[in-house]
């Protein structure tokens, strides 16, 4: 029997941390609280010493797997990234210049926003300022 705490459950997943240092937190299906076992793990983030992530991350990236398969309304962060970069680069091909200045006014990105996309919003400026 593994050591774990549970989080948050759900149909039939629960959302656990674990581990001997509960340096990990999990997705599990089919918990039975009673024998402290699973049917098995969907995903699972381990953090700490050995980790590349951090505790604040792996529970994010946990929570956001938990929610994508427990509530049909919710888009996981790496599923909306995704459509949001094909989304981009579509509108990069058709016309970069209009792109550009609808993400950047209707849109709004932050510099951080743009940068996530992988959006050069300085070259955009530069241009911008160019042509004026």
């Amino acid at each position: 029997m593994m050591d774990y705490k549970l989080i948050a459950e759900k149909d039939e997943y629960a959302l656990i941390q674990r581990g001997s240092r509960m340096q990990e937190y999990a997705v599990v299906n089919g918990l039975d609280q009673d024998k402290g076992e699973w049917n098995y793990t969907c995903s699972y983030y381990g953090f700490g010493k050995y980790s590349k992530l951090s505790g604040e991350e792996a529970l994010f990236k946990a929570l956001d797997d938990f929610r994508a398969r427990t509530d049909r309304d919710y888009i996981s962060h790496e599923r909306l990234l995704e459509v949001a970069t094909l989304l981009k680069d579509g509108l990069l091909e058709d016309d970069a210049d209009e792109a550009y200045e609808y993400m950047s006014g209707t849109v709004e990105l932050s510099e951080n926003e743009a940068e996530v996309l992988g959006l050069d919003m300085d070259k955009y400026r530069k241009k911008l300022k160019e042509r004026r």
